[in-house]
């Protein structure tokens, strides 16, 4: 996908690419390179929070 004037360096353009590591977002002009998240980043658990669920489900 090619995305016009969308680089956040210089305002280039932009084409969306996809290899074995993932999806990336790259400037035809400067070759400024940007990973695309696919996942979401996991939230962290509080100790305390894991250790009642814990607790609970040992019961």
């Amino acid at each position: 996908m090619l995305l016009l004037k969308s680089c956040p360096k210089c305002k280039g353009d932009v084409v969306e690419e996809r290899d074995h590591y993932g999806s990336y977002r790259q400037c035809l002009q400067c070759g400024c390179l940007r990973d695309m998240q696919t996942l979401a980043k996991p939230q962290p658990v509080s100790r305390r929070r894991e250790r009642r669920e814990f607790l609970a489900a040992a019961s």
